[in-house]
């Protein structure tokens, strides 16, 4: 399940445990996120991270909805890992 992140807090409280394979990239000024290297050998989504400078919690929900898809895609993510929202 992802996590989203706004200014280090988490707007999704859940338990995360951390990983060699793990690692952060920006996808876009203001957004990074938080993929792991999956048993499968594929991709999953952990989290992501907002700049408070570039974004409010309500910005951040609306974020998601509009780019999910498109994240997904980018990463070659494993849907069924993570049926994440914000």
């Amino acid at each position: 399940m992802s996590k989203c992140f706004l200014a280090g807090r988490e707007t999704n409280v859940e338990a995360a445990a951390t990983s060699t394979d793990e690692w952060v990239e920006q996808y876009q000024p203001g957004v990074y996120v938080r993929l792991t290297m999956l048993p499968s050998g594929k991709k999953g989504l952990k989290g992501f991270r907002f700049s408070r400078k570039k974004f409010t919690v309500k910005e951040v929900e609306k974020w998601w909805k509009e780019n999910k898809l498109s994240v997904y895609k980018n990463y070659d993510i494993e849907d069924d890992y993570n049926g994440g929202s914000c």
